[in-house]
């Protein structure tokens, strides 16, 4: 407005002479008016233009410094999320240069910051492998004289387009974690033995009560012979029975190192299935089947494996006293074999399925519990796993299942 005013008044002036003009000639009065309409006119565009940008330009700072303190705010939230972490952490260059390192990386390791920030981290810290391995480890470290057990897990970094730009390293303490494991597997090793003991105990205790009973009585001159024989049967058996429960035990206790060869199974099954048709406990009315599928070659104990079939063919006949069908069948594939005992006796009760394997747990009347228990040892020696599967009732399936080429020989 302003402008258009001082404009007007140095057209009036010119226009009574009273500034002149530099060009030569007559101006007419709508020329004058003509002037100051479009200048007039110019002025007030001008102006509503520059104060538009001047708006807009406000308005952008303003919205620039808020971003700029946005981007501050979340660079020191960032800042100390990182450093308030309980873990380590570290990231690095794609040489493997420090670039962050927090408080907790620091308290562990017992290194400064400042002595590692920008140097390789193998230089520092000579138990971090440059190039890094991708993965987990775990690491022992000394720090001012004491032994630390760390746990690192180490994974890559990328940008935004996927391109590798270095890693990132996340560590703990394991120590008192570790040290509370090895007190744990102690104690609990204690009361195993303890459990094992009085297991040892009760089951020493039944023979042993007989024999002393049938000694007892044949001390006495006036049995007949019939029962003489018979209490001297009773004895032998008590004994048998006595040699049984030690001879499982020793097996279970301290077993021998399994010999390594490749075996065929089959051969090994076909046998035990032959025994099982005539053992004892078999009065004749167990149908036995076989379900044989592939080849079954593994690296394994011959002998041990004769075990394992044993104890769980024994264990199916047993379950099934009024009679009823067991099937052994064979699955192998490129890595596992798997070898099925089913049988359709009584079966194991939920609560009884996770004891199954413990040394002497039994729900037999006669046993000594030994023999699932030494089965489960040896297929954990040979890296296998025992499954089992029952309801009462409906009978029970167990799967071994071993490795088909483990490396040993």
């Amino acid at each position: 407005t302003l402008s258009s005013i001082l404009y007007g008044v140095l057209i009036n002036l010119q226009f009574h002479n009273l500034l002149p003009l530099s060009s030569v000639g007559v101006v007419e009065v709508k020329d004058y008016l003509y002037n100051i309409f479009i200048h007039t006119i110019s002025f007030y565009l001008t102006a509503y233009l520059s104060g538009y940008l001047s708006s807009r330009l406000e308005k952008t700072s303003q919205k620039l410094e808020e971003k700029d303190t946005s981007l501050r705010d979340l660079e020191f939230f960032n800042k100390e999320v990182i450093e308030s972490l309980p873990g380590g952490l570290f990231t690095t260059d794609i040489s493997g240069k420090v670039l962050i390192f927090n408080r907790a990386a620091e308290k562990i390791t017992g290194v400064q910051k400042d002595s590692i920030m920008g140097r390789r981290i193998d230089e520092v810290l000579p138990f971090f492998e440059v190039p890094f391995v991708v993965g987990r480890r775990e690491r022992t470290i000394n720090v001012e004289g004491v032994q630390k057990m760390i746990g690192v897990t180490i994974s890559t970094l990328r940008d935004i387009s996927g391109k590798y730009t270095g890693f990132i390293g996340i560590f703990h303490d394991l120590t008192q974690l570790k040290r509370l494991e090895a007190e744990m597997k102690q104690k609990e090793k204690w009361a195993a033995i303890g459990e094992l003991s009085a297991n040892i105990s009760h089951e020493i205790r039944n023979p042993l009560a007989s024999l002393k009973g049938s000694i007892e009585i044949l001390k006495e001159d006036t049995i007949p012979h019939s029962k003489r024989k018979k209490l001297m049967d009773i004895a032998l058996k008590e004994m048998e029975r006595l040699n049984c429960i030690i001879t499982d035990f020793l097996t279970y206790s301290r077993p021998a190192p399994p010999e390594f060869k490749r075996v065929e199974l089959h051969g090994i099954l076909d046998e035990t299935i032959e025994i099982l048709r005539n053992v004892e406990q078999n009065k004749g009315n167990i149908s036995i089947k076989k379900g044989y599928s592939g080849k079954l070659e593994v690296n394994a104990d011959p002998l041990k494996m004769r075990q394992v079939f044993w104890n769980l063919g024994l264990n199916a006949v047993e379950a099934m006293p009024e009679g009823g069908e067991l099937i052994v069948s064979t699955i192998s594939s490129d890595s596992a074999v798997v070898i099925t005992f089913k049988d359709s006796g009584t079966g194991i009760k939920e609560k009884d399925i996770e004891k199954i394997f413990y040394p002497f747990f039994t729900t037999k009347e006669h046993g000594t519990g030994l023999g699932l228990a030494i089965a489960y040892r040896i297929i954990e020696e040979h890296e296998g796993m025992v499954h089992v599967n029952s309801s009462p009732g409906v009978g029970a399936t167990f799967k071994v299942i071993l490795p088909k080429t483990d490396g040993k020989t």
